[in-house]
């Protein structure tokens, strides 16, 4: 007699639907209690028409900014709400799926009890055996989606309930975001399932997050970074088939809730201040993903935020391989152009501003070389590096005016110019 069955190696996967269905009902709940609490907000704006004055004005404006705040979070737990759902009914199915397969191997246990000992000493298991493996594969089929679905589910879960640490004082904070409007979302969708190569070509805006995008400008330098990048991005469509989101995996994000995994994130807007602002792209995606994974958002001042830090961070999370910064006083023009030859992103950056004539388009210029900044290294040959801004320009030395984003410096120049510089490695 066996002391295993085939149908022991089939358990029900993790999760109770039923407690996923109340927690989809506290989550409405919670919703329609938002949406009261916001009304009732906007009502107590207009509810003292005898209070005039400047106290009024500032309360009127500071009032608003918390009504979109609550509108925020009033829409997020509609969408949280959804997504268990969802996820509830997933479940559900692949539980059913599990305990098709347990039946399966439950028949197949009792075609094997059948079997006298001369049988199964002759191989006359061997078809029950290639079943079970058939059954084992398909099982494991259903665990993975489970899994995804659970990633899914808390990607939304941390996108949908989440709102960034409002810092006051901005006109418009950098913490503002905007919803991508749906000709976005297709144009967006319709590039990361495309087959035709992509221009990471970028400009930053007001968040100080040049190590980041420096290290996006970097991984872009060559086609298999360029294809990484755009492999982090998953398209994800609602129940009608319309796209409505994206989910960034970050293979080592910070602030990872699950540590010994990648971290998926839920992305359906923009800062508004951030990379190509005026144009969305890919790198825009990145960006709200990267911030997202940060307690402060963008915030740098309120328990930390993606404003500020070292592109070997970044290229960290974009890549999941560990790198450090090289000192420029330990510049090897071998080594750099020997990890540009390889497709490895480069990063450059600064400690004190300076001026530095350049080759701009071929043509000598005089440029500003910004203090605490990082750029990317786009070329390496014998003599030099070619260096790029993340702004997409170069200020004129002495002026207000501006040139390319792109420029040529010798090797001794960038020793000079630069503090350090970082190799990553191949995605």
């Amino acid at each position: 007699m066996r002391v295993w069955s085939y149908a022991s190696y089939f358990p029900d996967c993790d999760g109770d639907p039923a407690a996923i269905w109340e927690y989809s009902i506290a989550l409405d709940e919670w919703h329609n209690a938002l949406l009261e609490a916001r009304d009732s907000f906007w009502a107590a704006r207009t509810s003292y028409p005898q209070w005039q004055g400047e106290s009024q004005q500032a309360f009127e404006e500071q009032s608003l900014k918390e009504y979109r705040l609550l509108d925020v979070l009033e829409e997020g737990s509609a969408k949280a709400g959804g997504a268990v759902r969802d996820y509830h009914d997933a479940l559900n199915s692949r539980l059913r799926v599990i305990r098709s397969i347990r039946a399966d191997a439950e028949n197949l246990d009792t075609i094997y009890d059948s079997l006298s000992w001369a049988e199964i000493l002759g191989g006359g298991d061997a078809h029950l055996e290639s079943q079970f493996k058939s059954l084992k594969d398909y099982y494991k089929e259903q665990l993975d989606k489970v899994a995804q679905y659970q990633a899914e589910c808390a990607a939304v879960l941390r996108e949908a309930l989440r709102i960034e640490p409002f810092v006051p004082g901005d006109d418009v904070p950098l913490s503002e975001k905007k919803a991508l409007k749906q000709e976005q979302l297709d144009a967006l969708a319709a590039i990361i399932e495309s087959d035709d190569d992509y221009d990471f070509s970028l400009a930053q805006g007001e968040i100080g997050d040049c190590y980041f995008l420096s290290s996006v400008l970097a991984l872009a330098q060559s086609k298999s970074g360029r294809d990484h990048l755009r492999s982090l991005i998953k398209v994800h469509r609602n129940s009608a088939g319309q796209v409505d989101g994206f989910y960034v995996t970050l293979p080592a994000a910070p602030g990872d809730p699950n540590p010994f995994g990648t971290d998926a994130v839920f992305v359906t807007d923009v800062y508004m201040q951030g990379t190509s602002s005026s144009a969305p792209g890919l790198d825009s995606l990145l960006e709200s993903a990267y911030a997202q994974c940060y307690t402060g958002g963008v915030n740098q001042w309120y328990k930390g935020g993606a404003q500020a830090g070292l592109s070997a961070q970044a290229l960290y999370a974009l890549t999941g391989h560990l790198c450090v910064p090289t000192s420029t006083l330990m510049t090897s023009p071998a080594n750099i152009q020997q990890a540009y030859a390889a497709e490895r992103p480069i990063t450059a950056e600064t400690f004190l501003e300076s001026e530095a004539t350049v080759l701009v388009d071929g043509a000598e210029q005089t440029i500003t070389i910004t203090d605490m900044h990082a750029y990317a290294i786009t070329g390496a040959d014998d003599q030099g590096v070619y260096i790029t801004n993340p702004w997409g320009r170069n200020g004129i030395a002495n002026s207000r005016e501006s040139t390319g984003g792109e420029f040529y410096m010798t090797y001794d120049q960038f020793n000079k110019h630069f503090v350090s510089y970082t190799i990553g490695s191949s995605s």
